[in-house]
């Protein structure tokens, strides 16, 4: 019974475990594809080229499906959720603005662009959303750590529960066998 319920408890660290390390692929995701938009932004101002657009529309779905699954996953993480509620208006906001110096390119030109450009913080600006999503991937890499120990743990005590089990049946096999002799 403790064997079963120790695996049991593995099992279900392991599932954690796989749950974190896909947050941790989320947030990646979110401030990769973020500046993925930022470098067609920068590609269309500076050529007026429309295909620099293509990846814009694709990198935001990807944003907004991470930001979603993360928000699915982080209701038991108060800190991690408070975190990911300011950090989807920082997103919605960047990706308004990189929408909007791509209007004024077409609208306007090259040198408006430019101009507005220059006064737009970048992904991974001080105060961006690049340490927002670091400060979350690194308490996901601590949560990650703290669940693969658990699962470490539970795996160490199935083994020797299962190993001192089985020397005990074997024991109660050998006294059980004595009378037959």
């Amino acid at each position: 019974f403790v064997s079963y319920v120790s695996i049991h408890q593995m099992i279900g660290g392991q599932q954690a475990v796989a749950v974190t390390n896909q947050n941790i692929t989320r947030l990646d995701a979110v401030l990769a594809r973020t500046v993925d938009a930022e470098n067609a932004q920068r590609g269309f101002v500076t050529t007026g080229n429309e295909q620099y657009l293509e990846p814009l529309n694709a990198a935001f779905s990807d944003v907004e499906d991470a930001i979603q699954s993360l928000m699915k996953v982080t209701e038991d993480n108060p800190d991690q959720r408070r975190n990911l509620d300011r950090l989807a208006p920082m997103v919605s906001t960047r990706f308004k603005e990189i929408n909007a110096v791509i209007a004024l390119r077409k609208r306007s030109g090259l040198d408006a662009a430019v101009a507005s450009l220059k006064i737009q913080g970048a992904v991974r600006g001080r105060d961006g959303i690049g340490p927002l999503v670091a400060k979350m991937r690194e308490e996901e890499l601590r949560v990650l750590g703290e669940r693969t120990r658990a699962m470490t743990n539970t795996g160490s005590t199935a083994l020797r529960v299962i190993l001192g089990g089985s020397i005990f049946a074997l024991i109660l096999a050998l006294f059980a066998l004595q009378p037959l002799r």
